[in-house]
């Protein structure tokens, strides 16, 4: 006789989700955490000091430039967090 799998009554979408969700936490899972006590606006900080560092090295035009931009926003939006109405 078989026995069901483990998950054979959670329906296929929440699978998903919670595949998902393992495979995000995974990849922003940092190398080194941060202090419980760590402050969000000087770990962003010391991340938009690591991209300028980097800026030097890019030519000011061409899609290394955007990226690189695109990261210092999603440094500042993660620090900032939500706000408080929903929307930017």
């Amino acid at each position: 006789m078989r026995t069901p799998a483990a998950n054979a009554t959670v329906p296929p979408e929440a699978l998903s989700a919670r595949q998902r969700e393992h495979r995000l936490r995974e990849r922003v899972r940092p190398k080194m955490p941060v202090d419980a006590h760590a402050d969000p606006w000087i770990v962003a900080d010391e991340g938009l000091d690591a991209l300028d560092r980097i800026r030097p090295l890019l030519r000011r035009s061409g899609q290394a430039w955007e990226e690189l931009e695109v990261a210092a926003e999603r440094l500042r939006r993660l620090a900032w967090g939500p706000s408080p109405g929903g929307s930017s």
